[in-house]
């Protein structure tokens, strides 16, 4: 909040406090376009966020925004489900685009490739889990 007073945003930026998870993940669903920041740090080229295997389930497009390599970049190409981009211009006019499409037609289609999202389902990530405490106890 205390940027938002700084820059004078308090007619454009809602603070709404916690809100409960299921009303978050309804809210993911419904939404046209899902953001995700990313730091730019190399060290955290090989980390995947939590967020974003919400965002897979939530079935709508993310646009991700970070560093120009690293594992979030390769799974968001690999499922076909948004851009992962680094550089302002690329965001802006990855912005206009969805806009856009928006303004033409109602809503920003999504196109992710359900066999290569499911990879990472809870049921897949638990089974790749399992075999590897498997060879753990071997």
């Amino acid at each position: 909040m205390n940027e938002v007073e700084e820059y004078h945003l308090e007619n454009v930026v809602n603070v709404h406090g916690m809100i409960p998870r299921e009303e978050v993940l309804k809210k993911q669903r419904e939404s046209q376009i899902l953001l995700l920041l990313s730091w730019n740090n190399p060290q955290e080229q090989g980390i995947i966020p939590g967020k974003i295997y919400e965002y897979l389930d939530a079935g709508r497009p993310i646009l991700s925004i970070g560093p120009s390599e690293g594992l979030v970049k390769d799974l968001i190409q690999s499922t076909n489900t948004g851009f992962h981009l680094s550089e302002f211009e690329s965001v802006k006019k990855a912005i206009k685009m969805f806009y856009d499409e928006f303004e033409e037609r109602g809503k920003i289609e999504y196109s992710g490739i359900p066999e290569e999202i499911d990879k990472y389902s809870q049921r897949e990530m638990a089974k790749k889990f399992a075999i590897l405490l498997d060879k753990i106890v071997e």
